[in-house]
């Protein structure tokens, strides 16, 4: 064993971080942001093992948006551990790599931006199922939602071009106008989501419990990532010499995928989604068209609020059953008894 008093020791003395930076309020927030994002990302993986294992018979299409968002989810999750890794482990005694914008981290962006409309695009159908009014507030989210996406390409371009971390704070004008667009997106999905719910429920459900109310009128209608892009937006126009907003933004696409598969695994589907007809004109001449039940499974897979004339009863067959007894009685037209058959419902 070497001796202790023949190690060498390096006085590295206080190593100076270059211009302002400070690792508290800048790398470290990012970091928490790190953090947050693993333990959301964690919950996505196990909402989503529920939602394979329990919805197997859903929608080819939802199945696809599930895998999709997931396979984005992941690689956002692996850049922002490299670029956690590439400044706080590879570079710890290299202050001057603080100012390189490594490449995993100007993708970031990018890909959150990715999320959120690839997750959002479920919500915006639930919004236009609703009627033609809730179209046009569809429409309107969709254009915003558009916004963030090329807001975030733009970073992610920008960002391989100057190769300097300086642009984040020289190019914050870029970050409002992102957040803020999603912002007021969430805004009207939420408030739209929520009208249909008051009128669908209209004093329904009062005996729900507490838990069942916060995921059908928060969770499920968009409420924690109106309030996660909302905490962004305010923190990048008030702490501009900070990376708090980020660490709000990085967390953000998490909870689009996570309140998506909330809603997805908290459906409650009937029959008319797995519906089989021999008769298709029966069906229609008992009270219900094809047509209207398909409109019906969709309403019921997207998970639509029902609201007026959209909600559509199945029709009600009343159905008698006839017994056929067999034994003595008058036969019609006869004195005597005799043999015979003889109907009587049940």
């Amino acid at each position: 064993m070497a001796n202790a008093s023949n190690a060498t020791v390096v006085n590295l003395g206080v190593v100076p971080l270059p211009g302002s930076i400070h690792i508290e309020s800048t790398f470290g927030a990012i970091f928490l942001g790190g953090c947050l994002s693993v333990i959301l990302y964690g919950l996505c993986m196990h909402q989503t093992y529920g939602y394979y294992r329990s919805q197997y018979s859903d929608s080819p299409i939802l199945r696809l948006l599930v895998a999709v968002v997931i396979l984005l989810d992941t690689t956002q999750v692996a850049l922002v551990t490299h670029s956690i890794y590439f400044y706080l482990v590879i570079n710890y005694f290299n202050p001057a790599a603080l100012l390189k914008a490594v490449w995993s981290f100007d993708l970031v962006p990018a890909f959150a931006a990715m999320i959120t409309i690839t997750s959002q695009s479920f919500f915006l159908t639930r919004v236009a199922l609703l009627g033609f009014k809730f179209k046009i507030a569809a429409v309107v989210s969709a254009a915003l939602l558009v916004v963030k996406l090329v807001c975030g390409l733009i970073f992610a371009v920008k960002g391989f071009q100057t190769s300097s971390i300086e642009f984040f704070s020289s190019n914050l004008l870029l970050f409002d106008i992102a957040l803020g667009s999603a912002s007021l997106a969430n805004f009207i999905i939420t408030g739209c989501l929520l009208i249909a719910l008051r009128r669908a429920n209209n004093g329904q459900h009062k005996g729900d419990s507490v838990n069942a109310w916060i995921v059908v009128n928060i969770v499920n209608t968009g409420g924690f990532i109106l309030v996660g892009d909302l905490l962004a937006f305010l923190l990048a126009l008030t702490k501009k010499d900070t990376m708090y907003w980020a660490m709000v933004y990085m967390t953000t696409s998490h909870l689009d995928i996570a309140t998506l598969l909330s809603v997805l695994n908290s459906r409650k589907l009937s029959q008319h989604n797995n519906m089989y007809l021999l008769n298709p004109g029966e069906f229609a001449r008992g009270g219900m068209s094809f047509a209207a039940a398909e409109r019906l499974a969709t309403a019921e897979r997207f998970n639509v609020p029902q609201v007026g004339d959209a909600v559509l009863q199945p029709s009600i067959v009343d159905i008698k059953v006839t017994t056929e007894v067999e034994g003595d009685h008058p036969r019609a037209g006869a004195g005597a008894p005799g043999k015979g058959r003889m109907m009587s419902p049940v």
